[in-house]
């Protein structure tokens, strides 16, 4: 049984007594600091959290029922009156043995277990991914069991299961350029809760990540102002952790639909920038075909979500590592809110998830150092309490992007060994340029109506500069110096967003090479409008490659800006 912590410090108040430190009794109150042990279930026993105090009080709750045994059966002798079966669980390997007499063997009560467990492995809808000629012996293995079930013995079962297994190895895919998700569920799926549903990973010719396929999988509609838009992106959890092209094993996926932005590629250019820029944690991500219930629904960006874990944000919930996100408004009942002490930014509090008093107390402390240092002046005082190379590096990164919600939303931090450290970025559906409408702040960005420079070009103005942390910062002479260092070390790789240079051809042209037909797809197959404005992007004028030389324009023209300015 392998046990996990999995968070920090519980509270619980007993009426009783009161305890000052724990173990010393006072008057009314009793206070223990737990920390949570989780064991997951096995065959024999049910999994549960056990919490304990380092005085030595404890208590566990139960989480999942036991597992039960799988056996796989196979037959040890046969006579003339009797038939002996040994039978290994594949789960967790126990052996177990039985002894029928012919005459008398019960098939009503035969061990389906090991059938039912590879049966569940049985994608379904082949027929939408699958070649007729490959899911013909599986369809014909699959009939044969259904009508011959009730009179199989256990290994005779076993026997179909292995057969099964093998078919299922021998699918041949229909041919497609990239990979695609087919996805089914018998429930609604919206952006409440996760609903159950079956996901199937089928490889492109490219083979880039194996088949998966996945019957107890969970999905629900991602986003929030990207939830009100009629193609809808989702998060997705499998049953167990899956490796998906070498980004690394998890549980939680996102499929970005990337809606607000016409040409499809401006949150795949962001994410690849920031990895390619050095920034730590920036999510791996690609773009595949998606199929919902049988209908292809369009070009989705498969991503790895924003998380605290070994393969994503690597960092250490249970040690007193944090990671925050600016939320300047939204308010959700299951997420803490802190508001900072100097500068009164507004963060939801990513991970560690549901804290405690103490906690909270502990986090407010920790950005209360930063802003203090920030606020005094002294550039050393600043070094001991962040990061500068990463706030230089995500300072450069998101002016050339120019996300138009950085102040506001979306924007990550996070705590390592008591240092904090700037991103990593996310969501860039409304950046570089896809920027309209009447309000103020939208006015700025787009330099328009007495706004900002009043250039009535978008990729004019500093834009991050304003927020409040990075206005201090750059005050600094020797922060000032590192970002301009920052924008020098990396302006091939700016350059190369949008140009061919000596790092290869441009981003903008890569995407359109290897994922052109997906995006023209997106709209002539799964029917999603090209000309439809939507939320706050800018109105389409001209077709799919005016809007891509466009952004090619703008991030040039951006670059200029910077260049001129660091």
């Amino acid at each position: 049984m392998k046990g996990k912590i999995i968070f920090g410090a519980v509270f619980l108040l007993l009426v009783s007594f009161v305890f000052s430190a724990c173990g010393s009794k006072e008057e009314e109150i009793h206070e223990h600091s737990y920390v949570a042990v989780e064991y997951e279930a096995t065959c024999v026993s049910d999994g549960y959290v056990e919490y304990s105090c380092e005085c030595g009080e404890r208590y566990t709750e139960k989480t999942d029922d036991k597992l039960g045994h799988i056996y796989f059966w196979s037959l040890v002798s046969e006579e003339e009156n009797e038939i002996k079966e040994e039978g290994k669980c594949v789960r967790c390997g126990d052996v177990s043995e039985k002894i029928s007499n012919v005459s008398s063997y019960d098939y009503d009560t035969a061990d389906t277990t090991y059938l039912r467990y590879v049966e569940n492995e049985v994608p379904l809808n082949l027929s939408e991914y699958c070649t007729e000629e490959s899911v013909a012996p599986l369809s014909e293995l699959l009939s044969e069991i259904a009508e011959n079930k009730g009179h199989l013995k256990n290994y005779e079962l076993c026997d179909y299961a292995e057969k099964i297994e093998q078919a299922i190895d021998s699918l041949q895919y229909r041919g497609n350029n990239i990979t695609q998700i087919f996805i089914s569920s018998e429930e609604e799926i919206t952006n409440d809760d996760y609903v159950s549903c079956q996901i199937a990973v089928v490889p492109s010719d490219k083979d880039e990540t194996p088949f998966i396929y996945d019957a107890l999988s969970e999905i629900k509609v991602r986003g929030n102002s990207t939830a009100l838009a009629d193609k809808k992106g989702y998060n997705f959890k499998f049953s167990s952790k899956n490796n998906l092209f070498g980004f690394g094993e998890a549980k939680k996926w996102s499929l970005l639909a990337n809606a607000y932005d016409k040409t499809l590629i401006r949150n795949k250019i962001a994410l690849d920038l920031a990895k390619d820029m050095g920034i730590e944690y920036s999510p791996e991500s690609t773009f595949v075909d998606v199929w919902l219930n049988g209908k292809f629904v369009g070009n989705f960006q498969l991503t790895e979500s924003v998380e605290a874990r070994d393969c994503r944000v690597d960092i250490d919930i249970e040690n007193g590592d944090w990671l925050l996100e600016i939320e300047s408004s939204r308010v959700e009942t299951d997420v803490d809110y802190i508001i900072t002490p100097e500068y009164g930014i507004r963060f939801a509090v990513n991970e560690p998830e549901n804290i405690t008093e103490e906690q909270q107390r502990e986090i407010y402390d920790k950005i209360g150092k930063v802003e203090t240092a920030i606020k005094s002046g002294d550039y050393s005082s600043v070094e001991n309490v962040i990061d500068t190379k990463s706030f230089a590096t995500f300072y450069v990164f998101s002016e050339f992007m120019k996300q138009v919600d950085f102040s506001y939303s979306s924007t990550r931090f996070y705590f390592k060994d008591d240092i904090l450290y700037a991103g990593p970025g996310w969501d860039f559906d409304l950046s570089s340029g896809n920027v309209s409408g009447d309000y103020e702040d939208y006015l700025k960005y787009n330099n328009e109506n007495g706004f900002g420079e009043n250039t009535g070009k978008s990729s004019d103005g500093l834009w991050v500069s304003s927020f409040p942390w990075y206005d201090a910062l750059l005050n600094y002479p020797e922060f000032l110096s590192l970002v301009k260092n920052t924008f020098s070390a990396n302006a091939n790789i700016l350059r190369n967003v949008f140009q061919d240079n000596i790092l290869g051809r441009s981003k903008i042209n890569i995407l359109q090479s290897d994922f052109g037909s997906s995006f023209s797809r997106n709209y002539a197959s799964a029917g999603w409008s090209f000309s439809q404005d939507i939320g706050g992007g800018r109105p389409v004028t001209g077709n799919y490659n005016d809007c891509v030389d466009y952004l090619r324009i703008w991030f040039s023209e951006r670059y200029a800006y910077l260049d001129s300015k660091y």
